[in-house]
C-alpha cells in the first residue's frame, strides 16, 4: 500500500513540476514575442522618421514640426544630454528599454526618444554621419540630463542644412513649448531621494 502511495505522490509531484515548467515556458515565450513586436514597431517608426527628415532636403523649408515628421502616435518626446547612459535614461522614462540606447557624448550626436502611453515607439540615437541628420531639442540649456515635451506643447523646429538637416528648438521655443527638465537628488547608496520633472525657465 505504501508503495502505491509513494508512486502516486511521485506522479503528482512530476505533474506539478511539468505544469510549472510549462507555465514559465509560455511566460518567457510571450515576453520574447512582445519584445520582438515592440522592436519591430520602433524600427518601423525610426525608418519612417528618418525618411521624412531626408525629404526636407528636397524643398528645404526653414521650419517644420515633429508632428509633421512623425507618422506614428506619441504623447511625449525626450531629448537626452551627452553621456546619458541607458540605465539613467530608463530611470527617467520609468521603464526598461527593449533596445540599446546610444550614448557617446560627442557634440554632433542625437538622442531622441518618443513614447506613447508609457511605451517606447521610436528612438533615434547616434552620430550625425550615421543618421544623416541631427535633432536637438534642448536649445541653449546645458545644465540638464533630459528635457521632455508633451505632443500638444512642442512648437516650431528650425531647420539648417549644413551637409545634413539639423533640426533644433531655439531657446525661446523651449520655454514656449513648456519643456520639462529632469531633476533629482541621489542618496549615498546610489538610489534616488527625489526625482521629478520641472518646467524649463530662461537660463
Amino acid at each position: 500500500m505504501r508503495k502505491y502511495i509513494k508512486i502516486i505522490f511521485a506522479i503528482i509531484v512530476c505533474l506539478i513540476v511539468a505544469f510549472i515548467m510549462l507555465f514559465l515556458a509560455k511566460k518567457v515565450y510571450y515576453k520574447v514575442k512582445n519584445i520582438r513586436y515592440e522592436r519591430q514597431i520602433i524600427e518601423k517608426n525610426n525608418y519612417s522618421l528618418l525618411q521624412n527628415i531626408q525629404k526636407l532636403t528636397e524643398t528645404k523649408p526653414t521650419t517644420t514640426t515633429l508632428q509633421e515628421l512623425t507618422d506614428f502616435e506619441w504623447d511625449y518626446v525626450y531629448n537626452f544630454a551627452p553621456y546619458t547612459n541607458q540605465k539613467y535614461i530608463e530611470d527617467m522614462i520609468g521603464m526598461k528599454s527593449c533596445i540599446p540606447l546610444y550614448f557617446r557624448g560627442d557634440g554632433d550626436e542625437t538622442s531622441i526618444l518618443f513614447m506613447n502611453k508609457g511605451k517606447i515607439v521610436c528612438y533615434l540615437g547616434g552620430k550625425k554621419d550615421n543618421l544623416k541628420c541631427m535633432i536637438s531639442l534642448n536649445g541653449g540649456y546645458t545644465n540638464y540630463n533630459a528635457i521632455r515635451y508633451a505632443n500638444q506643447n512642442i512648437n516650431i523646429l528650425y531647420v539648417e542644412y549644413n551637409g545634413y538637416p539639423h533640426l533644433y528648438l531655439a531657446d525661446k521655443e523651449v520655454v514656449k513649448s513648456k519643456g520639462e527638465k529632469f531633476e533629482f537628488k541621489m542618496k549615498d547608496n546610489g538610489k534616488y531621494e527625489i526625482k521629478n520633472w520641472v518646467e524649463c525657465t530662461h537660463n
